[in-house]
């Protein structure tokens, strides 16, 4: 009911395709956002889309990340607009 009340306000849903069992927390410095990625599941790796440069590995991320069991990422894009 809530959401769909969102929905109607055309809000968008920044965290699309991001599995229930992993956080995402969104940060921003002016210049870059910085999307924080924790996979809570014991068992199960995630899948999680995003672009920019994982802080964690140095990789660059191109439309996806892959967390492990339990992983992390911090992924730093530029600030969008």
């Amino acid at each position: 009911m809530v959401l769909d009340a969102v929905r109607q306000a055309g809000v968008a849903n920044r965290f699309e395709g991001v599995p229930a069992y992993v956080e995402c927390a969104v940060r921003a410095d002016g210049e870059h956002e910085y999307v924080f990625l924790l996979n809570h599941d014991a068992e199960r790796g995630a899948t999680v889309p995003v672009d920019g440069t994982d802080l964690l590995t140095g990789a660059a991320v191109g439309g996806e990340v892959e967390l492990a069991p339990l992983g992390a990422a911090v992924v730093r894009r530029p600030l969008a607009g």
